[in-house]
C-alpha cells in the first residue's frame, strides 16, 4: 500500500473515530439530561408527598380556642396563667390538638409573649402546639371570630372546642364552649371534659351548652 493510499485510509479512521466520540458525547449529554430531568421529578415528587403529609396532619388537627381572663387565671385575683398547668394536661392529653388564643390579650400582647405566658414554669415543651390568634373583627362577637380564623386557615372541617368564661360573647356557636367559672377558672374537672370532648366526640354527660362549671 503507497503512501497516499496509507494517508487515505488515516483519514477514514481519524473520521471514523470522530463520529464515535461525537456520538458517545452525545449519549452522554442525553443521559446527563434524562438524569437531571429523572432528579427534578423526584424532587417534585418528593415535594409533593411532604406537602400531602402536611395538608393530612393539617386536617387532623382538632383546635382549642382559649381565653385568658377567667380561665387561665381568675378573674382580678392580681395572680395570671395559674391555671396554664391544666391547660397543659388537656394538651398531653390529646397529641392532635393544637391552641388558638381567642382572648383579648391578643389585641395588645405579642404572640411570642403569650406563648411564654402560657407555657412558662413547665409546659415549655407545649409551645409549638401554641399556633396563633382570632382576628379582631369589629362589631362582632367572640364565637364569629374563632369561625373567622377557620376559615381564613382552611380548617373548616376539623374538630373545634372553645374554653371561655363570658356566655355574653356567644350567641352562636354555644354547643362549642365550656364557660368556666370567672373566678375559678380553668379547674381539672373542666379539662377532662374538654378531653372527653375531643377523644370521645361529645362532652361529658351533664355539661349543656348553657352551663358554667368550677
Amino acid at each position: 500500500m503507497n503512501i497516499e493510499e496509507l494517508q487515505a485510509a488515516l483519514d477514514v479512521a481519524i473520521r471514523a473515530s470522530e463520529e464515535a466520540w461525537a456520538i458517545t458525547e452525545a449519549a452522554d449529554l442525553r443521559h446527563a439530561h434524562w438524569q437531571a430531568k429523572l432528579a427534578g421529578l423526584e424532587a417534585e415528587c418528593e415535594r409533593a408527598m411532604t406537602a400531602l403529609d402536611a395538608e393530612k396532619k393539617r386536617q387532623q388537627m382538632s383546635i382549642l380556642f382559649v381565653d385568658f381572663d377567667g380561665v387561665l387565671h381568675p378573674l382580678n385575683s392580681g395572680k395570671t396563667f395559674t391555671c396554664a398547668p391544666v391547660l397543659w394536661q388537656i394538651l398531653e392529653c390529646v397529641p392532635d390538638l393544637r391552641v388558638v388564643v381567642s382572648s383579648s390579650w391578643r389585641e395588645h400582647q405579642p404572640m411570642d409573649r403569650m406563648v411564654t405566658l402560657m407555657t412558662q414554669g413547665g409546659g415549655e415543651h407545649l409551645a409549638n402546639r401554641i399556633i396563633g390568634k382570632t382576628p379582631q373583627v369589629a362589631n362582632t362577637e367572640r364565637g364569629k371570630e374563632c369561625e373567622q380564623w377557620l376559615l381564613e386557615n382552611a380548617m373548616g372541617a376539623v374538630k373545634w372546642a372553645i374554653i371561655d368564661d363570658d356566655p355574653l360573647l356567644f350567641n352562636d356557636y354555644r354547643n362549642r364552649v365550656l364557660f368556666t367559672d370567672s373566678h375559678v377558672g380553668l379547674t381539672a374537672r373542666s379539662a377532662q371534659r374538654v378531653i372527653d370532648y375531643f377523644t370521645l366526640g361529645q362532652f361529658s354527660a351533664g355539661l349543656s351548652p348553657e352551663s358554667t362549671i368550677a
